[in-house]
Formats: C-alpha cells, structure tokens, sequence
C-alpha cells in the first residue's frame, strides 16, 4: 500500500507546479480514496440489485481491505497485482502529466 500511495502523491505533484498544491491534491486523493470508498460502500442505494456490480467493484477497490490480508500473513497474488496494477497505473498518469506539462511549455 506504500508503493501505491506514494504513486498517488508523484501523480498529484505532476499535476502541479507549487508544492503546497501537490500535497493538498495528494491528500485528496488518498483521503477520497480510503474514506470515499468506504462511505460509497455503505449508501444504502448501493443495496439495490441494479447496483450489485458497481457495489462489488467499490468492495474490490478498497485499499484496507486488501491490507488486511497482508496483515494476517497472507500473501495472495490478487493483493499483490492490485496494488502493483494501481502503482504502475498512477505512475504512468505521473509521467503523461509531466509531458503534458512540457508540451505547454
């Protein structure tokens, strides 16, 4: 989960040039992707049945969740490649907002 959020904060401070924006935005991220997550996972809409699969995909994406497992012991593969998916994914965002960033100017 380290690896992950510290993808997530080199994506936030591409994204912008003043350090104090950087940290504002990673926090951000991280705080909508800990607490938002959980909070989408508990609506009581996300109980309908048209909503199961965008309900199990909520479920999937919770960081703490998958960190539980690593905290028993258990090493399962599927941990491993969502937060090793989810580092590439942020860092490969980082790197296209760099070049973005150039282009400009």
């Amino acid at each position: 989960s380290g690896l992950l959020f510290t993808a997530l904060g080199v994506f936030a401070s591409s994204l912008s040039r003043n350090v104090a924006v950087a940290g504002i935005l990673s926090f951000t991220l991280l705080f909508g992707l800990i607490v938002g997550l959980n909070f989408v996972d508990t609506m009581l809409v996300m109980d309908l049945e048209l909503m199961r699969p965008l309900k199990a995909t909520v479920k999937y994406a919770q960081v703490f969740e998958h960190l539980d497992d690593f905290s028993r012991g258990v090493i399962d593969v599927r941990q491993v490649l969502f937060y090793l998916s989810g580092t590439i994914l942020a860092l490969i965002f980082s790197i296209l907002g760099v070049e973005a960033k150039q282009l400009q100017g």
